[in-house]
Protein backbone atom coordinates (compact mmCIF):
# COMPACT_ATOMS: atom_id res chain seq x y z
CA UNK A 1 0.00 0.00 0.00
CA UNK A 2 1.57 3.44 -0.79
CA UNK A 3 0.39 6.78 -0.47
CA UNK A 4 -0.62 9.07 -3.15
CA UNK A 5 -1.16 12.49 -4.01
CA UNK A 6 -3.30 13.71 -7.11
CA UNK A 7 -2.99 17.37 -8.38
CA UNK A 8 -5.70 18.67 -10.84
CA UNK A 9 -7.03 22.26 -11.12
CA UNK A 10 -10.05 20.68 -13.24
CA UNK A 11 -12.40 18.08 -12.50
CA UNK A 12 -10.78 15.06 -13.73
CA UNK A 13 -9.06 11.40 -13.15
CA UNK A 14 -12.21 10.18 -11.54
CA UNK A 15 -11.60 6.93 -12.42
CA UNK A 16 -7.83 6.65 -12.26
CA UNK A 17 -9.00 8.24 -8.49
CA UNK A 18 -11.14 4.56 -7.79
CA UNK A 19 -8.52 2.42 -9.17
CA UNK A 20 -6.17 3.81 -6.84
CA UNK A 21 -8.19 2.97 -3.79
CA UNK A 22 -8.97 -0.77 -5.40
CA UNK A 23 -5.86 -1.56 -5.53
CA UNK A 24 -5.59 -0.86 -1.72
CA UNK A 25 -3.60 2.38 -1.75
CA UNK A 26 -4.45 5.55 0.07
CA UNK A 27 -5.57 8.45 -2.67
CA UNK A 28 -5.16 12.47 -1.27
CA UNK A 29 -6.45 14.87 -3.67
CA UNK A 30 -5.50 18.66 -4.46
CA UNK A 31 -7.82 20.57 -6.77
CA UNK A 32 -8.98 24.00 -7.60
CA UNK A 33 -11.50 25.94 -4.87
CA UNK A 34 -14.01 26.38 -8.07
CA UNK A 35 -14.12 22.37 -8.41
CA UNK A 36 -14.92 21.79 -4.59
CA UNK A 37 -18.44 20.98 -6.29
CA UNK A 38 -18.13 18.42 -8.62
CA UNK A 39 -18.89 15.13 -8.10
CA UNK A 40 -15.44 13.57 -6.82
CA UNK A 41 -15.12 10.07 -5.50
CA UNK A 42 -15.45 10.83 -1.83
CA UNK A 43 -15.41 7.75 -0.32
CA UNK A 44 -11.97 6.27 -2.44
CA UNK A 45 -10.18 9.39 -1.08
CA UNK A 46 -8.88 10.21 2.73
CA UNK A 47 -8.85 14.04 2.46
CA UNK A 48 -9.35 16.77 -0.20
CA UNK A 49 -7.38 20.21 -0.75
CA UNK A 50 -8.65 22.87 -2.34
CA UNK A 51 -6.38 25.54 -3.59
CA UNK A 52 -7.78 29.15 -5.15
CA UNK A 53 -6.66 30.42 -8.56
CA UNK A 54 -5.17 33.49 -9.02
CA UNK A 55 -5.89 36.56 -11.40
CA UNK A 56 -4.78 34.36 -14.61
CA UNK A 57 -6.50 31.39 -13.23
CA UNK A 58 -3.34 29.37 -11.55
CA UNK A 59 -2.50 28.11 -8.39
CA UNK A 60 0.27 29.96 -6.09
CA UNK A 61 2.93 27.49 -6.05
CA UNK A 62 4.04 29.22 -2.50
CA UNK A 63 0.91 28.31 -0.97
CA UNK A 64 0.27 25.21 -2.83
CA UNK A 65 4.81 23.95 -1.13
CA UNK A 66 3.60 25.65 2.03
CA UNK A 67 0.44 23.12 2.24
CA UNK A 68 2.40 19.98 1.44
CA UNK A 69 4.91 21.35 3.93
CA UNK A 70 2.17 20.99 6.37
CA UNK A 71 0.86 17.67 5.18
CA UNK A 72 3.76 16.13 5.29
CA UNK A 73 4.22 16.95 8.99
CA UNK A 74 1.83 13.81 9.61
CA UNK A 75 2.14 12.38 6.38
CA UNK A 76 4.61 10.61 4.16
CA UNK A 77 4.61 10.24 0.22
CA UNK A 78 5.20 7.61 -2.02
CA UNK A 79 3.72 9.33 -5.48
CA UNK A 80 2.59 12.54 -7.15
CA UNK A 81 0.83 12.44 -9.80
CA UNK A 82 -0.59 14.90 -12.23
CA UNK A 83 -3.87 14.49 -13.70
CA UNK A 84 -3.94 17.04 -16.08
CA UNK A 85 -1.30 18.24 -18.19
CA UNK A 86 -1.32 21.56 -16.69
CA UNK A 87 0.11 20.15 -13.07
CA UNK A 88 2.78 18.64 -14.73
CA UNK A 89 5.34 21.02 -13.93
CA UNK A 90 4.07 21.76 -10.57
CA UNK A 91 4.06 17.77 -9.43
CA UNK A 92 7.95 17.94 -10.63
CA UNK A 93 8.75 20.93 -8.86
CA UNK A 94 7.15 19.16 -5.56
CA UNK A 95 9.35 16.10 -6.78
CA UNK A 96 11.85 17.76 -6.10
CA UNK A 97 11.76 19.87 -3.27
CA UNK A 98 10.56 17.05 -1.28
CA UNK A 99 12.83 14.26 -2.99
CA UNK A 100 9.41 12.10 -3.92
CA UNK A 101 10.52 9.72 -6.59
CA UNK A 102 9.28 10.03 -9.98
CA UNK A 103 9.72 12.52 -12.78
CA UNK A 104 11.76 15.68 -12.32
CA UNK A 105 11.55 19.38 -13.54
CA UNK A 106 14.70 18.91 -15.81
CA UNK A 107 12.53 15.83 -17.57
CA UNK A 108 9.03 17.24 -17.59
CA UNK A 109 10.17 20.06 -19.13
CA UNK A 110 10.67 17.93 -22.29
CA UNK A 111 6.90 17.24 -22.12
CA UNK A 112 5.69 21.39 -21.15
CA UNK A 113 7.77 23.35 -22.58
CA UNK A 114 7.81 23.31 -26.01
CA UNK A 115 11.31 25.03 -26.57
CA UNK A 116 13.22 22.07 -24.84
CA UNK A 117 11.24 19.36 -26.45
CA UNK A 118 12.41 20.55 -29.82
CA UNK A 119 15.91 20.70 -28.81
CA UNK A 120 15.50 17.20 -27.36
CA UNK A 121 13.48 16.37 -30.80
CA UNK A 122 16.39 17.51 -32.70
CA UNK A 123 18.84 15.66 -30.79
CA UNK A 124 17.20 12.57 -31.30
CA UNK A 125 17.42 13.07 -34.59
CA UNK A 126 13.83 13.54 -35.67
CA UNK A 127 12.73 16.38 -38.10
CA UNK A 128 11.28 19.21 -36.87
CA UNK A 129 10.10 22.78 -38.60
CA UNK A 130 12.76 25.37 -37.79
CA UNK A 131 12.10 27.11 -34.86
CA UNK A 132 14.28 30.04 -32.96
CA UNK A 133 14.06 31.29 -28.73
CA UNK A 134 12.79 34.58 -29.01
CA UNK A 135 15.76 35.60 -26.38
CA UNK A 136 18.13 37.90 -28.87
CA UNK A 137 16.78 40.39 -31.71
CA UNK A 138 20.32 38.89 -33.85
CA UNK A 139 19.38 35.00 -33.53
CA UNK A 140 15.38 36.60 -34.10
CA UNK A 141 16.85 38.31 -37.17
CA UNK A 142 19.36 35.89 -38.88
CA UNK A 143 16.35 33.36 -38.23
CA UNK A 144 13.71 35.32 -40.14
CA UNK A 145 16.71 36.16 -42.92
CA UNK A 146 17.08 31.90 -43.37
CA UNK A 147 13.11 30.99 -42.88
CA UNK A 148 10.36 32.82 -44.77
CA UNK A 149 6.81 33.49 -43.31
CA UNK A 150 4.73 32.92 -41.93
CA UNK A 151 5.75 31.71 -38.77
CA UNK A 152 3.87 30.90 -36.02
CA UNK A 153 4.71 32.34 -32.07
CA UNK A 154 4.43 29.95 -29.23
CA UNK A 155 4.34 30.30 -25.43
CA UNK A 156 6.46 27.35 -24.31
CA UNK A 157 4.33 25.98 -21.66
CA UNK A 158 0.81 26.41 -22.71
CA UNK A 159 -1.26 23.35 -23.63
CA UNK A 160 -2.59 22.53 -27.34
CA UNK A 161 -3.07 25.66 -29.02
CA UNK A 162 -3.34 28.07 -26.70
CA UNK A 163 -1.53 31.18 -27.75
CA UNK A 164 -0.30 30.60 -30.76
CA UNK A 165 -0.30 33.56 -32.97
CA UNK A 166 0.21 33.33 -36.79
CA UNK A 167 2.74 35.99 -38.09
CA UNK A 168 2.77 36.86 -41.47
CA UNK A 169 5.95 39.70 -41.74
CA UNK A 170 8.43 40.45 -40.20
CA UNK A 171 7.26 43.99 -39.02
CA UNK A 172 3.99 41.73 -37.80
CA UNK A 173 6.23 39.64 -35.65
CA UNK A 174 8.52 42.14 -34.13
CA UNK A 175 5.44 44.60 -33.24
CA UNK A 176 3.79 41.31 -31.43
CA UNK A 177 7.09 40.38 -29.62
CA UNK A 178 6.86 44.45 -28.43
CA UNK A 179 3.68 43.79 -27.18
CA UNK A 180 5.08 40.65 -24.94
CA UNK A 181 7.59 43.04 -23.42
CA UNK A 182 9.25 41.00 -20.50
CA UNK A 183 7.07 37.69 -20.82
CA UNK A 184 8.85 37.23 -24.59
CA UNK A 185 11.30 34.77 -23.18
CA UNK A 186 8.28 32.39 -22.19
CA UNK A 187 7.68 31.89 -26.63
CA UNK A 188 9.33 30.41 -28.99
CA UNK A 189 9.09 31.19 -33.02
CA UNK A 190 9.12 28.55 -35.49
CA UNK A 191 8.13 28.18 -39.43
CA UNK A 192 4.75 27.46 -40.11
CA UNK A 193 4.14 24.13 -42.06
CA UNK A 194 1.27 23.37 -43.96
CA UNK A 195 -0.02 20.01 -43.57
CA UNK A 196 -2.12 17.48 -42.04
CA UNK A 197 -1.59 16.38 -38.44
CA UNK A 198 -1.68 13.24 -36.23
CA UNK A 199 -1.57 12.07 -32.92
CA UNK A 200 0.03 9.05 -30.77
CA UNK A 201 -1.21 8.28 -27.93
CA UNK A 202 -0.07 6.01 -25.61
CA UNK A 203 1.36 4.52 -22.11
CA UNK A 204 4.80 4.00 -20.73
CA UNK A 205 5.50 1.50 -18.43
CA UNK A 206 9.82 1.05 -17.00
CA UNK A 207 10.84 2.87 -20.27
CA UNK A 208 9.03 1.10 -22.95
CA UNK A 209 5.89 1.59 -24.85
CA UNK A 210 3.32 -0.95 -23.61
CA UNK A 211 0.23 0.56 -25.76
CA UNK A 212 0.01 3.21 -28.11
CA UNK A 213 -2.84 4.51 -30.70
CA UNK A 214 -2.28 6.36 -33.92
CA UNK A 215 -5.11 9.02 -34.97
CA UNK A 216 -5.40 11.94 -37.57
CA UNK A 217 -6.79 15.09 -37.02
CA UNK A 218 -10.22 15.97 -39.37
CA UNK A 219 -8.78 19.72 -39.25
CA UNK A 220 -5.22 20.69 -38.02
CA UNK A 221 -6.23 21.95 -34.45
CA UNK A 222 -4.49 25.21 -34.97
CA UNK A 223 -7.19 25.98 -37.69
CA UNK A 224 -10.36 24.80 -35.36
CA UNK A 225 -8.93 26.94 -32.37
CA UNK A 226 -8.53 30.09 -34.58
CA UNK A 227 -11.21 29.88 -37.57
CA UNK A 228 -14.05 27.44 -36.18
CA UNK A 229 -15.48 23.50 -36.69
CA UNK A 230 -15.09 20.51 -34.57
CA UNK A 231 -12.28 19.39 -33.11
CA UNK A 232 -12.01 16.00 -34.14
CA UNK A 233 -10.09 13.45 -35.08
CA UNK A 234 -10.14 9.52 -36.58
CA UNK A 235 -8.16 6.82 -35.67
CA UNK A 236 -5.66 5.10 -38.17
CA UNK A 237 -5.65 1.32 -38.85
CA UNK A 238 -2.30 0.56 -36.47
CA UNK A 239 -0.73 -1.98 -39.89
CA UNK A 240 -0.78 0.88 -42.06
CA UNK A 241 2.37 2.30 -43.28
CA UNK A 242 1.89 5.99 -41.99
CA UNK A 243 0.89 4.48 -38.32
CA UNK A 244 3.68 2.29 -38.45
CA UNK A 245 6.38 5.12 -38.94
CA UNK A 246 4.41 7.31 -35.80
CA UNK A 247 4.88 4.52 -33.63
CA UNK A 248 8.79 4.14 -34.43
CA UNK A 249 9.18 8.04 -34.23
CA UNK A 250 7.16 8.32 -30.62
CA UNK A 251 9.09 5.71 -29.70
CA UNK A 252 12.58 7.65 -29.96
CA UNK A 253 10.76 10.57 -28.54
CA UNK A 254 9.88 8.64 -25.63
CA UNK A 255 13.01 6.96 -24.99
CA UNK A 256 15.09 10.10 -25.38
CA UNK A 257 12.79 12.09 -23.37
CA UNK A 258 13.25 9.98 -20.89
CA UNK A 259 9.73 9.18 -19.86
CA UNK A 260 9.70 6.14 -17.45
CA UNK A 261 6.11 5.73 -16.83
CA UNK A 262 2.72 7.46 -17.26
CA UNK A 263 0.54 8.71 -20.35
CA UNK A 264 1.89 10.66 -23.35
CA UNK A 265 0.36 12.57 -26.35
CA UNK A 266 2.56 13.33 -29.41
CA UNK A 267 1.84 15.38 -32.15
CA UNK A 268 3.35 15.12 -35.83
CA UNK A 269 2.77 17.25 -39.35
CA UNK A 270 3.09 15.90 -42.57
CA UNK A 271 4.28 18.51 -44.42
CA UNK A 272 2.45 19.22 -48.03
CA UNK A 273 6.02 20.65 -49.24
CA UNK A 274 7.72 17.11 -48.96
CA UNK A 275 5.33 14.33 -47.21
CA UNK A 276 7.93 14.20 -44.50
CA UNK A 277 6.22 13.78 -41.07
CA UNK A 278 7.81 16.68 -38.66
CA UNK A 279 7.21 16.42 -34.80
CA UNK A 280 5.04 19.04 -33.33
Amino acid sequence: MANFVCLTSEYKGEDFLRQLHRCGHKVYLISSQSEKDKPWPKACLEEIFYLPKDDQLKWNMRDLKAGMIWFMRSQSIDRMVALDDFEVEKAAELREHFRIPGMGQTTARYFRDKLAMRIAAQDAGLSIPAFSPVFNDNIIRFFFEQHSAPWVIKPRSAASTLGIKKLLDAAQAWKYLDILGDQRSDYLIESFLPGDVYHVDGLVYQGKVIFHNASRYLDTPLKVAQGGGIFSSMTMDPSCEDAVELFGLNRRLVQHFGLKHGPFHSEFIRSDADGKFYFL
